[in-house]
């Protein structure tokens, strides 16, 4: 397994952090304290996405290659899009559903940039970690 690049590390770990707190502590998270007040329906929907951010954290660092990272974005950029719709459809929703979405639109930058900061090997794939999982896929 080769080292996430710089960038990848970076983000991997303010995002592993942001997921803790969102999942170990929601009542502490952005969402509550810059969007709430946040009821406890909320708070479960603010862990399941602390879950997401920590498992896409140690993805990125078990296998930092620019198509997983590029996946990450995607996956950022769908969940700020989302935000976006039910920001405008649910003015309830409003605060905190800009503060996620703006936060999701951070992670996804950060995302395209470490997958453009990614080795020339990494690009093509060639990253042990990613070659085991792609063989175990196939069987």
């Amino acid at each position: 397994m080769s080292a996430p690049p710089a960038y990848a590390a970076v983000l991997a770990g303010v995002r592993a952090a942001y997921g803790a707190v969102q999942l170990l502590l929601p009542a502490y998270s952005a969402e509550q304290l810059l969007g709430g007040p946040i009821e406890p329906p909320g708070l479960a929907g603010i862990r399941v996405l602390g879950a997401r951010q920590l498992a896409q954290a140690g993805l990125s660092v078990a296998a930092p290659t620019a198509p997983l990272l590029r996946l990450g974005a995607g996956t950022d950029a769908a969940h700020a899009l989302s935000m976006a719709v039910l920001a405008l459809a649910d003015p309830k929703w409003r605060r905190p559903a800009l503060v996620s979405g703006l936060t999701a639109t951070v992670f996804a930058v950060g995302g395209v940039l470490a997958a453009r900061q990614a080795t020339p090997d990494e690009r093509r794939n060639n990253n042990p970690a990613v070659e085991s999982v792609t063989a175990a896929a196939q069987t």
